[in-house]
C-alpha cells in the first residue's frame, strides 16, 4: 500500500532517493526465513508492508536496512548521484530511562543529532516533536517502565503504550532520516495519530557530534536517572553497611586476641573484607548496565553514539558510587575488627590506608567482572551464570585452599581472581610485619607461609588487582566494538 506525502522530503534540493530490492532472501543457518523478495520504494512516498503475522515484514526491513545479511538478491539504494541518505530504525519494541521525562529524552537526541545548533534551537526542535507528536502534556512526566515491569520507584503510571511509540518516532525523527524504516509504527495509535506519523515533517537536517561530545551527553544523561533512582542507590548502601556490620559483629575485635583461634578469625575477616568489595560492585553491575544495553543498542543502530561510549559512560557515571560503598563498608569492618589491636610495626593510619586501597582495586576489578558478563549475555543469562563466575573466586581465593595445593588445571584461575590477588594483598599487610603470635605460629611471616599467601608483595598484589580490572574493561570496549563491526557487515 502507498501513499503520496509530499511534505516527507527533509531537503526539498537533495536529489529524490530510490530504493530497489530484487530477489532478497534472508536465512538463519539452514532455515530461509525471506525468499525471493521484490520492491520499490522512492522518497516523498510511504510505502506500507502488510501480511500476516510470520510473513517476514520485520525481516525484510531489516534486510533493507542492513540489520540483517542477504542470503540471496541485492538491495540498491540511489541517492541521485549525493551522498548515502540518513537512515533511521523504529523496532518493535521501545526501550527508554524510566526515571527520565520525554523531554530530557528528546533534548539528549537533540544534543547529539543536532550538536551545531545553539541550545534555544535544539530546544524549539524539541518543542516541535513534542507538540507534533501529541506528547506535550505528558513531556514533563518520567517515562516509567512498561506496564509490566513498573517499579515502585517510578511515581505515577509512567507513559502509555501509544505515548512510548510516539516518542520512539520522535527521537528517530528529530534525525531528520531521508529513508524512515517503522517496524509496527502503529501499534497503540488511534487512527488520527496514525495517520499523522505517516505524514510527520521532519525539517532539519542531522549532523554527527563529536566522539567527545557524543559520551559527554551519555554521562550527563546516565547520571541524572541515577539521581533519579536514589531507591536503588540506597538499597545498595543499605546492603553494604548491613554486610559490613554482620562481618564486624561476628570478628568484632579479632585482632585483640591473636592466638591459635584469633589468626584464622583474623585471616577469615580479610577475606570477608575481600568478599564483600567484590560483590558490591559485581552483582550490580551486571543488573543494571544489562537493563541500559538494550537501549544503547537501539541508539547506537540509530547512530546516535558507538555502543563502546555506553560502557565509557556507565564506567565514569558509576565509579564515585562505587568508590563510596567500598569505602563504606571497609571502614565499617575496620573499625569494629580492628585487626592490628596497637600490636605490629607502622602507622596505623598507613595501615587502614592499605586496607582502604585493597578494597577499591577489588571492588574495581569485581566491577570489570560485572561488565563483562552482561556485555555477551542476556541480561537473565549473566544472573544465572555470575554466581559461576563467583564460586571459583571464592573457591581458591586463598582461605579455603592454599594457592601451591590447587591443582595445576584449576591453578591459572588465580591469574585473573581478584579474592586472590585482594586476600594476598591484606594478609601481607596485616601479617608480615606482625611481631609475636601466640603457637603454633612463630610470627606473622608463619601465619602467611600456613595459609600459602605472601608469595606476592603488596604492590605487586594491588598492581595485578589494577591490571585485572583495566584488562576486563578493555575487552569489554573491544568486544562491543568488533561486534558492532560485525553486526554492520552482516
Amino acid at each position: 500500500m502507498e501513499a503520496d506525502y509530499a511534505r516527507l522530503e527533509t531537503d526539498a534540493s537533495a536529489p529524490p532517493v530510490e530504493i530497489v530490492w530484487d530477489g532478497v532472501g534472508v536465512a538463519a543457518g539452514a532455515k530461509e526465513i525471506l525468499v525471493d523478495a521484490h520492491g520499490r520504494a522512492v522518497s516523498g512516498r510511504v510505502l506500507a508492508l502488510m501480511g500476516p503475522s510470520g510473513a517476514g515484514k520485520t525481516t525484510l526491513l531489516n534486510a533493507l536496512s542492513e540489520r540483517a545479511a542477504l542470503a540471496a538478491g541485492v538491495v540498491a539504494v540511489d541517492a541521485g548521484g549525493g551522498p548515502r541518505p540518513s537512515v533511521a530504525f523504529l523496532q518493535q519494541d521501545e526501550v527508554f530511562l524510566s526515571m527520565l521525562t520525554a523531554r530530557e529524552h528528546l533534548r539528549f537526541a537533540a544534543r547529539l543529532r543536532h550538536w551545531r545548533a545553539s541550545v534555544a534551537e535544539r530546544e524549539a526542535r524539541v518543542d516541535a516533536a513534542l507538540a507534533e507528536f501529541g506528547l506535550a502534556d505528558v513531556a514533563d512526566g518520567a517515562v516509567g517502565a512498561p506496564a509490566t515491569e513498573r517499579l515502585s520507584a517510578v511515581r505515577g503510571r509512567g507513559l502509555s503504550g501509544g505515548e512510548r511509540k510516539r516518542l520512539g518516532i520522535a527521537l528517530e525523527a528529530l534525525g531528520a532520516p531521508r529513508v524512515f524504516y517503522l517496524d509496527e509504527p502503529t501499534t497503540g495509535l488511534d487512527s488520527g495519530l496514525a495517520l499523522g506519523v505517516a505524514g510527520a515533517r521532519y525539517a532539519a537536517r542531522r549532523v554527527g557530534a563529536p566522539r567527545r561530545c557524543r559520551v559527554a551527553a551519555v554521562v550527563a544523561r546516565m547520571t541524572l536517572n541515577l539521581l533519579r533512582e536514589w531507591p536503588l542507590l540506597a538499597a545498595r548502601l543499605v546492603l553494604s553497611v548491613v554486610m559490613a556490620v554482620l562481618a564486624g559483629s561476628m570478628y568484632r575485635r579479632a585482632g585483640c586476641g591473636v592466638d591459635a583461634r584469633g589468626v584464622p578469625d583474623v585471616t577469615g575477616c580479610l577475606f570477608i573484607i575481600c568478599t564483600s568489595a567484590l560483590f558490591s560492585s559485581f552483582f550490580p553491575c551486571i543488573g543494571l548496565i544489562g537493563k541500559s544495553m538494550p537501549l544503547a543498542y537501539r541508539e547506537s543502530a540509530g547512530g546516535l553514539y558507538e555502543i563502546s561510549a555506553h560502557l565509557v559512560a556507565y564506567v565514569v557515571t558509576d565509579a564515585p558510587v562505587q568508590v563510596f560503598l567500598a569505602a563504606a563498608n571497609m571502614a565499617i569492618v575496620y573499625v569494629m575488627v580492628d585487626p592490628r589491636c596497637g600490636k605490629g610495626s607502622g602507622d596505623d593510619r598507613a595501615h587502614f590506608l592499605a586496607f582502604l586501597l585493597v578494597a577499591q582495586l577489588v571492588a574495581y576489578a569485581g566491577a570489570g567482572l560485572g561488565y563483562c558478563l552482561p556485555a555477551v549475555l542476556p541480561v537473565e543469562v549473566a544472573l544465572i551464570v555470575a554466581p559461576v563466575v563467583v564460586y571459583p573466586c571464592i573457591l581458591f581465593g586463598g582461605l579455603y585452599e592454599r594457592s601451591v595445593d590447587i591443582p595445576w588445571y584449576f591453578a591459572w584461575w588465580n591469574s585473573v581472581n581478584p579474592l586472590y590477588f585482594g586476600l594476598n594483598a591484606l594478609a601481607v599487610s596485616e601479617w608480615r610485619t606482625y611481631g609475636d603470635v601466640a603457637f603454633p605460629f612463630a610470627d606473622g611471616k608463619a601465619v602467611l607461609e600456613f595459609y600459602g599467601l605472601g608469595n606476592l608483595s603488596f604492590s605487586a598484589s594491588c598492581w595485578s588487582l589494577l591490571a585485572v580490572g583495566t584488562g576486563l574493561r578493555v575487552f569489554v570496549f573491544a568486544y562491543l566494538e568488533l561486534h558492532a563491526a560485525w553486526a554492520k557487515r552482516g
